[in-house]
């Protein structure tokens, strides 16, 4: 981005020129033209400020508004944690760097469900070395906060989705908790809109495929974890889709395999 300069309030401008560049709405978000390609303006201020943003991180806003486009707003965390895809009834998770340790915190539908203090940070571990029993200190990782903290709070708060199925709407609804119907495991539940039958897809199985009938009353094998994702995010489809905690089979806990 040598090229252009960003001010802590988000106008770009051309280096060389002082031409301020164009800003425009996309996703809902800010993006400004640069190099000919198009960059998410507060991407490009955290870049200018901070440094570069990794492959499996994002930029964030602390206050969920992208209209605040000030550095003091910004904030960068691990992409695998976010589940902000279609609207604020998504779970997301954001860190900041404050003296000395990070503060994790976990929203959902614009509320705070869990935020880390310094204690929950430096959390004992005890272990067996020898004939030893030794207390160690951890330093909190986003993937140990999701897992140990931001899951268990969002498990009691994220209601059932019901959504038509991507690619067999009319013939097939989504039933995204299976725990609902009585089903040990699995989030793909499937429901024949014409039958009434239910098709239970559980990844702990490794069964990546499960039959369905198209419009034409063909036999059609489809990978379910993908079919819900679009289903679930139809402006952000994906061609593999895995979980971020295996073990949960949550659809919020899905991701996109890039």
């Amino acid at each position: 981005m040598s090229k252009y300069n960003v001010t802590k309030d988000g106008v770009v401008s051309n280096t060389k020129t002082g031409r301020v560049m164009k800003a425009f709405k996309c996703n809902g978000k800010w993006v400004t033209k640069a190099h000919g390609t198009n960059y998410y303006t507060h991407r490009m201020m955290w870049e200018q400020y901070f440094g570069p943003v990794g492959k499996d991180e994002v930029v964030m806003f602390k206050d969920d508004n992208p209209d605040n486009l000030s550095l003091d707003n910004l904030c960068k965390t691990n992409r695998f944690a976010i589940y902000d895809r279609i609207s604020g009834d998504y779970p997301f998770c954001t860190v900041e760097r404050l003296d000395g340790w990070d503060r994790f915190t976990c929203k959902y539908n614009g509320k705070i469900l869990v935020r880390t203090t310094v204690d929950d940070f430096r959390y004992k571990t005890k272990g067996r070395i020898g004939e030893k029993i030794v207390t160690t200190y951890n330093d909190l990782t986003m993937d140990v906060f999701y897992d140990r903290f931001a899951l268990p709070a969002l498990e009691k708060v994220i209601p059932n989705k019901v959504v038509p199925l991507w690619g067999f709407e009319g013939l097939y609804e989504v039933h995204t908790n299976s725990r609902y119907y009585g089903y040990s495991g699995g989030i793909a539940v499937i429901k024949n809109l014409k039958t009434g039958r239910w098709t239970c897809y559980n990844p702990t199985a490794k069964i990546k495929k499960i039959s369905l009938i198209d419009s034409e009353v063909k036999s059609v094998k489809i990978d379910p974890l993908v079919y819900v994702w679009n289903s679930l995010n139809p402006n952000d489809l994906a061609k593999e889709v895995d979980f971020r905690s295996p073990d949960k089979c949550l659809f919020f806990d899905l991701v996109k395999v890039k």
